[in-house]
């Protein structure tokens, strides 16, 4: 079974892509469902925790008894680039000015705001995710792309498509400089 994972900062449409992937037929799972059915996510206050290494020494048996029949499936959320043992990891980005706006439409507190948009503008997750899987990241902008062009990228990339989405591809360092 191949297992394509499906991460990038909160606001940058990885539900909304997750929902037109299983609108398709497509085994859709979310990280943080699958963290809780290996046992491997935690309260802490107000915050859900995610014991990484639990998961992904459990998470291949979970999968397997979830999806025998699967010959690809999707795992969404922002930790998802975190699963070692993924086939590869496609990291939804968008431009931080954008991503202001998506998330302060959703009612997103100010200091929120800001940090995603900081992690964003570093690469904080695809630097992440290249460190753990090298050559198997792909990156997506999701700024102006319509969501199901971006699904239909994601389908791509999962049947070996989609080179041109392979490899660090988004620069905000023209938006950070526009900061100070």
């Amino acid at each position: 079974m191949k297992i394509i994972a499906i991460t990038g900062t909160p606001g940058v449409g990885k539900s909304t892509v997750a929902s037109i992937l299983k609108s398709l037929g497509h085994e859709v799972y979310d990280i943080e469902y699958l963290a809780r059915g290996c046992g491997a996510l935690y309260s802490e206050g107000m915050d859900k925790v995610v014991d990484v290494d639990k998961l992904n020494e459990k998470f291949p048996e979970l999968l397997k008894n979830l999806c025998q029949s699967c010959d690809k499936v999707f795992v969404v959320g922002h930790l998802s680039h975190l699963l070692r043992n993924a086939d590869c990891v496609i990291v939804l980005r968008c431009n931080p000015e954008g991503l202001r706006t998506r998330l302060a439409e959703r009612g997103y507190p100010e200091d929120k705001i800001r940090a995603n948009m900081e992690a964003e503008a570093i690469d904080y997750i695809a630097v992440e995710a290249y460190e753990i899987h090298g050559n198997k990241v792909y990156e997506i902008d999701t700024t102006k792309m319509p969501p199901a062009e971006v699904a239909r990228a994601v389908v791509a990339i999962a049947e070996g498509k989609g080179d041109e989405f392979r490899g660090l591809r988004a620069d905000w360092s023209e938006v950070i400089l526009s900061w100070y």
